[in-house]
């Protein structure tokens, strides 16, 4: 067999074992989906592993009887924190991940260290102090609250973001310097239209 036909070979492996992987983590999703549009709007009461009778009953269901449970305002509720932590996140940790990747200064190194140690911590260890500033500013039962609890906290994670901006030449850095840029048009100009796939990337996990 020569090298063509082995590596054909390979690949059809590959993208079949890849297929079955990916069919064994869909098929749950694809249930639960198929189950949501059932007519019983009972996961239990299902006729059959997909049921053929179809129906939009439980979403209106839903969004419409709030005595109980209003779902509307929580959707809501929801996508203005994940949406405010996106905002607040994303301009923290893309911050952080510059001063840290651009500059260098005496405590970079003791920094970076420092944030390393304390990302290893789990958050709730610090769950006493948080609630105790958070009743010190009146941010309780509030979704601004919930906003800073998210966002406050995201910085520690800006070593992917740094390992990007680490693979910007500084010799462009330095062109601009000569020209006369200062770091703020540096930053504004440069690398942030250099950083626009880590920027959303960041973006996305924030928003999650």
């Amino acid at each position: 067999m020569n090298a063509k036909a082995k590596k054909v070979l390979t690949a059809l492996w590959t993208y079949c074992l890849l297929i079955i992987v990916a069919f064994i983590f869909v098929f749950p999703c694809l249930w639960l989906v198929m189950g949501s549009f059932s007519a019983t709007g009972n996961l239990y009461n299902i006729d059959g592993f997909f049921d053929t009778r179809l129906s939009v009953d439980a979403f209106v269901k839903l969004f419409t009887d709030t005595a109980i449970y209003d779902y509307p305002n929580w959707l809501l509720n929801t996508f203005i924190v994940a949406s405010l932590s996106c905002i607040l996140s994303t301009v923290l940790l893309i911050g952080t991940a510059y001063v840290m990747s651009y500059f260098e200064f005496r405590a970079r190194k003791p920094l970076m260290k420092l944030t390393l140690v304390l990302s290893m911590f789990p958050s709730f260890m610090g769950m006493t102090a948080v609630y105790l500033l958070m009743t010190q500013f009146n941010l309780l039962n509030n979704l601004l609250g919930l906003v800073f609890i998210y966002s406050c906290t995201a910085p520690l994670g800006y070593l992917v973001q740094k390992g990007f901006f680490d693979t910007i030449p500084h010799s462009i850095y330095e062109a601009a310097r000569i020209d006369g840029a200062t770091n703020a048009r540096i930053f504004r100009t440069i690398t942030l239209p250099l950083a626009k796939p880590m920027i959303v990337y960041t973006a996305l996990t924030s928003f999650t």
